[in-house]
């Protein structure tokens, strides 16, 4: 009577060990397939976002281009942001040395 309710627990144990190792082997399996799946998407995607970027990209850089003021413009813009940034110093040395800084006479 005790041999055949260990014979029954250990059938039921093996039993048990066997079935869980044969799902967990299949769903190991399964999961790589399915990770190699997700993998293989993201790759496309990132692929399809790089394309749509520098599609992008270089609309919005032809535009910017299409946008930049004509070189009289620029120059007069150079020379009164050099002015401006030349008189900063000057106060700021004048400033610096006690000297009363000289007026430009511009209106």
């Amino acid at each position: 009577m005790l041999t055949d309710i260990v014979l029954a627990l250990s059938t039921a144990v093996l039993s048990s060990a066997l079935t869980l190792t044969v799902a967990y082997l299949f769903f190991q399996r399964r999961w790589e397939e399915e990770q190699q799946k997700l993998e293989q998407r993201l790759e496309e995607a990132i692929e399809e976002l790089g394309i749509v970027i520098e599609d992008r990209v270089r609309r919005g850089v032809l535009d910017a281009i299409r946008q930049i003021p004509s070189a009289e413009v620029l120059s007069g813009t150079t020379r009164t942001v050099a002015q401006t940034g030349a008189d900063l110093v000057g106060y700021g040395l004048s400033a610096l040395l006690g000297r009363k800084p000289k007026d430009r006479g511009e209106p």
